[in-house]
């Protein structure tokens, strides 16, 4: 979470945690099926005439706001800042370690040669000049 050092000040933070819709108010969007635009068009045109539904930040249960967002989305907040420089950064808890990709491994091809020189430059085509061309 950045900009703590400003959200800290303002009593009066809110955050929006629903939207009216006109005909109800919805607190989550599922998402559906992949590739149905239909469907996904529809969603749209309603949300561009929602109104977002807003809530003080601080709920009273989980005081500080960075607690408070957690429990709104259900996952830690792992960093914060509260200003510019890097000082500013501090680590809330460590994450479960994420494994490092493995390297991408391609195939080596056999370097192309025109015979003359061994230059595989000169075998590609791009490399050499080619009269006409």
């Amino acid at each position: 979470m950045t900009h703590l050092d400003v959200a800290e000040t303002r009593a009066d933070l809110r955050v929006c945690r629903a939207y009216d819709l006109g005909d109800g108010t919805v607190d989550r969007l599922v998402p559906g099926p992949p590739g149905d635009l239909g469907r996904q068009g529809r969603l749209t045109e309603r949300l561009l005439t929602a109104l977002p539904v807003y809530e003080p930040a601080d709920d009273g249960r989980h005081p500080g706001l960075p607690p408070a967002i957690e429990a709104m989305l259900g996952v830690p907040v792992a960093l914060t800042s509260s200003g510019p420089t890097a000082a500013d950064k501090h680590r809330r808890r460590a994450l479960r370690p994420v494994p490092a990709p493995a390297p991408a491994t391609r195939p080596r091809r056999p370097a192309r040669t025109s015979g003359r020189s061994g230059c595989p430059a000169q075998g590609h085509p791009i490399g050499r000049v080619v009269p006409g061309g």
